[in-house]
């Protein structure tokens, strides 16, 4: 079983975006797995905390300033910007459409990027602390921004949706101090090709439940969803050129893992609290918004080697 843990970790990259496809082109398969949504989400976030490094995150929460301006910026003033841009081209947005960007602008980054940080030589420890701080103030954050600006389209109360939030990290983050305190840190250190494996398996059915109806949609009406996914793929790059330009003076690897963390977010806890009761427009920005998140990785790379040649 470690083994096949292990090879599974090792070909992560290969495994994921064939999850997509195969949640398009399975749609029994993605309907099947919808429901494990919520406990799939759980997990990832669990095990992230499980393997949590303290010891670079400490690094930067003892100076936190960089991580809270970064906080500040990423998960309050682009909430309102976008809330103003919305406003704006109210006329051209779907009700489902508005939440989904809500709960994006607001979201923390993904669980990978610190793990990414390393392969784009960015910093991983202030990736991580940011992370950290931004996972610990959603449950806040995007049920405030929620109430405020969309209008009660979401399907549960914005009180409600910080309860499950609340839930959701508080849970993960209390197995994780008992997984810790039982299991040890040097031994999950030492298994973290293992955690890598179960990680990808996790990653893996969350892709391909999050297609669930996707392909139909795509074959209904190609240019709306083709156009969905540029939407989605335009809205990153414009948030990690604006935060990386904003953060320049800080030094380029701050400002490049800043403008990396603000363009990859984690709607993915959003799910796991609401599951699937979402608008339409809302379960499609969340799908094709994978596409992306695995896509940027290795769009950018090239370019952070030349932005920082001398860095991590």
């Amino acid at each position: 079983m470690t083994k096949l843990l292990t090879w599974l970790g090792a070909k992560g990259t290969l495994i994921l975006p064939i999850s997509l496809f195969v949640g398009l082109a399975w749609a029994d398969l993605a309907a099947l797995l919808r429901p494990a949504l919520a406990p799939i989400v759980f997990l990832m976030l669990a095990m992230l905390m499980i393997r949590v490094d303290m010891v670079a995150a400490r690094k930067h929460l003892a100076s936190p300033m960089v991580p809270v301006l970064g906080l500040i910026w990423t998960i309050v003033v682009m909430p309102i910007l976008f809330a103003g841009a919305i406003w704006l081209g109210s006329s051209l947005l779907s009700a489902g459409l508005v939440l989904a960007l809500i709960f994006w602008a607001s979201a923390p980054p993904l669980f990978s990027t610190p793990a990414l940080a390393y392969l784009l030589r960015l910093d991983p420890a202030l990736a991580l602390g940011f992370l950290l701080l931004a996972v610990a103030a959603h449950p806040l954050v995007t049920p405030f921004f929620t109430a405020l600006f969309t209008d009660g389209t979401a399907t549960v109360s914005p009180a409600e949706l910080a309860k499950r939030l609340g839930m959701l990290v508080g849970g993960a983050a209390v197995i994780a101090v008992v997984v810790r305190k039982v299991v040890g840190v040097e031994t999950i250190h030492r298994t973290s090709a293992s955690f890598d494996g179960l990680n990808v398996i996790a990653m893996a059915i969350f892709a391909i439940a999050l297609m669930d109806g996707i392909g139909a949609r795509l074959l209904a009406d190609p240019a709306y969803a083709v156009g969905f996914i540029a939407f989605v793929m335009g809205l990153s790059l414009i948030s990690i050129a604006v935060t990386t330009a904003l953060f320049w003076r800080a030094g380029r690897t701050v400002a490049s893992t800043l403008g990396f963390s603000a363009g990859g977010r984690n709607i993915a806890l959003v799910i796991g609290a609401l599951g699937a009761s979402v608008p339409d427009d809302t379960w499609l920005f969340f799908a094709v918004l994978q596409f992306p998140i695995y896509c940027l990785p290795a769009i950018l790379k090239p370019l952070y080697d030349r932005l920082l040649p001398a860095q991590i």
